[in-house]
């Protein structure tokens, strides 16, 4: 691995670009940006699934399967989703790709009710 002085200018321009992102990112969302970068580097989505106790993982990973390819175009296995089991969606599931999400969880209904 070369050091810094080993760069060319196109390089240094991208590193100072990195550079940028990188601090622009922990700034705004914390440790979440960290992670969201290196991510990002890397190539790989965060997809996280987030579905009420009574419903079954088998039932909250189909449905996540059709709401992937019909909203995110992407057709993920089974392996690469993280399923968190949370009670107070009140219901239904949450479905992330990255920070961008789909609510299909009765909490939004009741902060909808609330107004």
């Amino acid at each position: 691995m070369k050091g810094i002085e080993g760069l060319n200018i196109k390089e240094l321009k991208e590193l100072l670009t990195q550079l940028k992102l990188y601090k622009d990112m922990t700034k705004k969302l914390g440790q979440r940006g960290r992670a969201l970068f290196h991510r990002n580097l890397e190539g790989v989505s965060l997809l996280q699934v987030e579905y009420f106790p009574s419903v079954s993982k088998d039932s909250a990973f189909e449905t996540a399967k059709t709401v992937y390819k019909k909203v995110f175009s992407i057709e993920p296995s089974r392996e690469e989703i993280v399923f968190i089991k949370k009670e107070s969606i009140l219901w239904g599931m949450k479905v992330f790709k990255d920070d961008a999400m789909v609510d299909m969880s009765f909490s939004k209904v009741e902060r909808l009710l609330r107004k």
